[in-house]
C-alpha cells in the first residue's frame, strides 16, 4: 500500500505530539474537531492548525497516516537527523555516525528498519550492512 505523504513539518508535529503521551486517537479526534491549538504548549513554534486543516482536508487519508503510516515528501539531511531522534529515539554518535552524504552505523531492529524504510523520502537510500545499516542521500 502506497504511504500517504506528509511534508517534514506535519511530520514533526505528529512526532512530537507522540512523544508527548498524545495517543494517536487523539491526534485525529482533536484535529478533526479543529482543537489543535492546544498543543502549543508543547511547541510554541509549530502550527498545529495545519495539522487539523489535513484532516479536515481529507478525514480518510488523514487517519490513514496516523494509523498505518506516512512517507516523508522530501527529507533534508538535517531533518534525517531530527526523525531519527524524535521518531526512533537514535542520537548522533550513539546510534550511529554522520558521514558526508548521510549516516552510517545505524544500529536498528529489522522493525525500526521497516518503518525508516517507510517514512524516508525516496531521495533517500538504505543499504544493509552485517551489523547495521547505512541510510545515504541520493
Amino acid at each position: 500500500m502506497l504511504k500517504q505523504q506528509l511534508t517534514l513539518m506535519e511530520a514533526y508535529m505528529i512526532e512530537l505530539l507522540r512523544n508527548k503521551g498524545v495517543t494517536d486517537e487523539e491526534i485525529i479526534r482533536k484535529s478533526l474537531s479543529n482543537e489543535a491549538t492546544e498543543w502549543r504548549k508543547y511547541n510554541e513554534q509549530f502550527e498545529f492548525e495545519q495539522l487539523a486543516h489535513l484532516a479536515q482536508k481529507d478525514e480518510a487519508n488523514f487517519v490513514s497516516m496516523i494509523n498505518n503510516g506516512y512517507r516523508i515528501k522530501f527529507l533534508t539531511f538535517p531533518g534525517l537527523q531530527r526523525m531519527l531522534s524524535m521518531k526512533f529515539g537514535l542520537e548522533k554518535d550513539q546510534d550511529y555516525t554522520l558521514v558526508e552524504n548521510g549516516v552510517t552505523n545505524v544500529k536498528v531492529s529489522e522493525e525500526q528498519l521497516n518503518e525508516i524504510e517507510k517514512v524516508l523520502s525516496l531521495n533517500w537510500k538504505i543499504k544493509r550492512e552485517k551489523t547495521s545499516v547505512s541510510i545515504q542521500n541520493g
